[in-house]
């Protein structure tokens, strides 16, 4: 789906894409025809990128993610963002989706299937700092893309009161961005242009979890993924049901 001011980078992909594999389809949609989009999605195994996805509205963004599991559909929703980067992963519908791992050399696991969360799971969590584990806190980046799906819209102080009320109501420290990050932020998130080389790496890590769908062989990252360009660090973010409940 392409950014709301025009689709030049995505017919050029579309022929790209389409060179690769002369049995792929590849569609695009206008941001504005999301809900008339959604409400034709057929019920087959198609797996649906969305980016930029901040120009989504929560409930919008939300209704996206409700579909797609009512149509077995896979969704990532990815952004960049400055230097740092953030993508969300629904794999499967309401069955789950089915996979093996390795289990030693040229040994597969028995199946296993696993139910991906929906994005108001994510959404719902009202302790962030619980979501930390043995690499650290939440990721900063992720903590950035939440207040930025949460603060569309919101400007100057504004916007820098919203965002250190949200740390504090999510159980994090005001303090948990820096104030330069806090006031740099809506640029970064909504106006900058993205740095290709942390789109091309960013890219290419979700390229592996691509693959891993459509091979149904390794466990596809649950649920979130970050990068960051200046310290080259990417973690996973685990949420589901249960996850970041007082």
């Amino acid at each position: 789906l392409p950014c709301q001011w025009g689709n030049n980078v995505e017919d050029l992909c579309r022929g790209r894409v389409q060179e690769l594999n002369v049995h792929t389809k590849v569609e695009h949609y206008r941001f504005d025809d999301m809900e008339a989009f959604l409400a034709t999605l057929p019920t087959a195994q198609y797996t649906l990128i969305v980016s930029p996805s901040l120009s989504l509205s929560i409930p919008l963004s939300q209704l996206l993610s409700k579909t797609c599991r009512m149509t077995n559909t896979s969704l990532i929703l990815c952004d960049t963002f400055g230097f740092e980067a953030c993508s969300f992963l629904q794999v499967g519908g309401e069955e789950g989706h089915t996979y093996r791992k390795e289990a030693g050399k040229d040994k597969l696991s028995d199946p296993i299937t696993s139910v991906y969360p929906c994005l108001d799971c994510a959404d719902g969590i009202v302790d962030w700092e619980g979501l930390k584990n043995r690499f650290g806190g939440v990721p900063k980046e992720w903590v950035a893309w939440m207040i930025g799906r949460m603060g569309r819209g919101k400007k100057g102080e504004e916007w820098k009161s919203f965002a250190e009320n949200t740390l504090t109501s999510k159980n994090l420290p005001s303090s948990y961005l820096t104030p330069n990050h806090l006031t740099t932020l809506p640029t970064v998130l909504y106006a900058s242009p993205s740095i290709v080389p942390v789109c091309a790496v960013f890219g290419g890590q979700l390229g592996q979890e691509v693959l891993k769908m459509l091979t149904c062989k390794g466990e596809v990252a649950w649920n979130f993924m970050t990068f960051n360009g200046e310290t080259q660090i990417a973690r996973e973010v685990r949420v589901g049901p249960g996850d970041g409940k007082k």
